[in-house]
């Protein structure tokens, strides 16, 4: 992340869920066509009307997905400062269980991986659920690796489902010390960062947070 949304979350001390849609791949949170095929041939019997409307609501689905996206690796990803951090970049270290423990909330979250799948390839219906589609990325995504915190919530006004009400985002509330295991800032960072950047988790009480400088491009280091 950027020192702007580092700075983001010392202040609201939330994570940012993000709605799937909002994302670039247009083919988050949804089914791959060979599943949605599936579908049909398995609600032949019913009114063609059903049908399209059960489809457009599958369509509809990433509206309702809100997500926190971490990169799951025990090592760290030269791909992932070029993409996400700059020489003023940051990575925030953490666990499944210091996500899970975090929580200063009462909505329900989900945390699993994302599985990388062909999407033109059938997807067996026996792996159908609801929630599954935003966990389904494709091939081309595999480097990410990712897990990802899931909130979901359907936009109901007066018992009617409302896509027009739905939700830009949900911020799910943490205590960042449970969260976060350490800070480290970017491998092309000056070294002097290091200070500031402590005196500032010191001034939302996370002195007890360890803050490294990437050693990635260090020489001496394997």
């Amino acid at each position: 992340m950027d020192l702007e949304r580092l700075l983001a979350l010392l202040r609201s001390r939330s994570l940012y869920l993000c709605r799937l849609d909002h994302l670039r791949d247009p083919w988050e949170g949804l089914w791959p066509t060979t599943v949605l095929g599936s579908i049909r041939s398995e609600l032949g019997g019913c009114a063609p009307g059903s049908v399209d409307n059960i489809l457009k609501f599958f369509n509809k689905m990433p509206k309702a997905f809100f997500v926190s996206c971490w990169h799951d690796n025990p090592f760290e990803s030269a791909a992932f400062w070029d993409q996400y951090g700059n020489s003023r970049g940051f990575a925030i270290k953490s666990t499944i269980g210091r996500l899970k423990n975090s929580s200063r909330s009462e909505m329900q979250f989900f945390i699993g991986r994302v599985q990388y799948i062909d999407y033109g390839s059938p997807e067996p219906m026996s792996t159908f659920n609801t929630l599954r589609p935003a966990f389904l990325k494709r091939k081309s995504f595999e480097h990410e690796r990712e897990v990802r915190v899931l909130h979901w919530e359907l936009p109901f006004i007066e018992k009617q489902l409302d896509w027009s009400i739905a939700k830009e985002r949900y911020d799910l509330p943490v205590e960042l010390d449970a969260l976060m295991e350490s800070v480290y800032i970017s491998p092309v960072s000056p070294t002097w960062l290091l200070d500031p950047i402590r005196e500032l988790l010191r001034r939302f009480d996370l002195s007890n947070v360890q803050v490294l400088r990437s050693e990635l491009y260090d020489r001496g280091v394997e």
